[in-house]
């Protein structure tokens, strides 16, 4: 089973996702981190380098080919493609959408320098973004986690999982 975390930078997919991972032992993805390990240098890098367009290029390739089962936590705009949207609509794989309030997510921003986009923008072009891609993001959940407390997490994802028929 793959399960997808997707949400806007800052939301806290990586650190929920690795906790999720534990809760239900189960390997924890980062494609950030498969994007880095794949082309050897940052995301920072890439992205001054070769652009976002190349970044969302490779990020594409990444999720397209990735066959692993787990916990996979994905890049804030992964979404913005249609065809990493119909990856986490399938029918086979599970997507989780951190629906956190701006509030958190600028916190959460202000305290990490490794966010290219966060570097770039503005607050307000920001949150532009931000609420571009709430469609986007609420088009491919299947779970819709408003509250980052922990044990919310892992029993919405329980209770939706143990549903379905694997």
């Amino acid at each position: 089973m793959k399960i997808f975390i997707i949400g806007f930078m800052g939301s806290g997919k990586t650190f929920l996702g690795k906790k999720l991972a534990e809760n239900l032992n189960l390997p924890f993805f980062d494609l950030d981190q498969e994007i880095t390990r794949e082309q050897n240098c940052s995301i920072n890098e890439i992205f001054r380098t070769e652009g976002e367009d190349t970044f969302r290029k490779i990020e594409s390739h990444i999720l397209l080919n990735w066959h692993k089962e787990g916990i996979i936590a994905t890049g804030g705009g992964i979404v913005e493609e249609e065809r990493n949207r119909k990856v986490f609509r399938a029918e086979e794989n599970v997507t989780v959408w951190l629906n956190i309030t701006w509030s958190v997510i600028l916190e959460h921003l202000k305290t990490s320098a490794q966010r290219p986009l966060f570097n770039k923008l503005t607050a307000e072009e920001l949150y532009l973004l931000w609420q571009k891609r709430i469609s986007l993001y609420k088009e491919c959940a299947d779970i819709e986690i408003t509250d980052p407390d922990l044990n919310n997490l892992f029993n919405a994802v329980k209770k939706y999982i143990t549903r379905i028929d694997y």
